[in-house]
């Protein structure tokens, strides 16, 4: 059943993609000087982040959230540097969080256990993540993670259908379409929609874990889920949450997240442990 959610949401992601970047003409991209979103807004930065994985809070070169004011204001500067460093460190590793689980996969040959829901929802949430920032002509530095994370999710998505018994020409067809459908994404959606990706993919990835974190409890199992991903997982929600206080004036919306994020990986943490991995 979960297969079939998925191939119905990559369907549904390859249509929605395609059909919002032919409804408008390519233009050429103005460079933005500040976010319209009212998600980028809030975050007062030039970048919307996935609360499940990543953690940095980005700021100007003062290391002042760009238009923050209020509480975050007030943070005395000696916190902002440790902050800042901690974001950035975070977001160098949640460049390769995926590959301790691509790697066992290739080693075992195996990707039982592995809920196809969740990596459903990974790959269309960083997906959409990554047009509104591309849309707005934000430079590369603004969205890397998500490139690499969007990779990670996809290659583990193609090593699920494959260990499936699926065709690997098939395979890779798909991932080809898919690609097709995000570039043409990237160069033609309207704003208004582009607009839109970033709050639908915040919640995509908040409830990515959901599907795999049932998975395990109904087999008892860490469902072959890496240790190392749901540690790195805690870890960077915990510095997200801290980073959200000390440079976004502790945003009610971006604690949530993280919040959220946390509890989700503390629990698949919690079922590497106990079932082992």
């Amino acid at each position: 059943a979960a297969g079939g959610h998925s191939s119905k949401m990559a369907t549904l992601m390859l249509a929605l993609l395609t059909a919002g970047a032919l409804s408008a003409p390519i233009q050429p991209r103005k460079q933005r000087l500040a976010p319209t979103h009212p998600l980028q807004s809030r975050l007062g930065s030039d970048r919307a982040r996935p609360p499940v994985l990543t953690a940095s809070a980005p700021g100007d070169a003062d290391g002042q959230l760009v238009g923050l004011k209020g509480p975050a204001a007030d943070t005395p500067e000696k916190t902002k540097p440790v902050a800042r460093l901690l974001g950035y460190a975070m977001t160098f590793g949640a460049l390769g969080v995926f590959l301790p689980i691509i790697f066992r996969m290739l080693a075992t040959g195996s990707a039982a256990g592995f809920s196809r829901l969740t990596w459903g929802m990974q790959i269309v949430g960083y997906a959409a993540f990554m047009v509104y920032p591309v849309r707005s002509g934000y430079p590369l530095s603004s969205y890397v993670e998500y490139i690499c994370l969007l990779a990670q999710s996809l290659t583990v998505n193609c090593l699920i259908r494959v260990y499936a018994g699926v065709s690997p020409l098939s395979v890779a067809a798909g991932a080809l379409a898919f690609g097709g459908a995000l570039g043409a994404a990237l160069r033609g959606m309207p704003m208004p929609a582009a607009q839109l990706c970033a709050p639908i993919a915040t919640g995509l990835l908040s409830a990515s874990l959901i599907p795999q974190i049932a998975r395990n409890f109904a087999a008892q199992s860490s469902g072959g889920w890496s240790a190392i991903t749901a540690g790195l997982g805690v870890a960077g929600n915990v510095i997200r949450l801290y980073t959200t206080m000390q440079l976004a004036g502790g945003d009610r919306l971006l604690l949530a997240q993280f919040g959220i994020g946390t509890l989700l990986n503390a629990v698949m943490l919690g079922q590497v442990v106990v079932w082992g991995s």
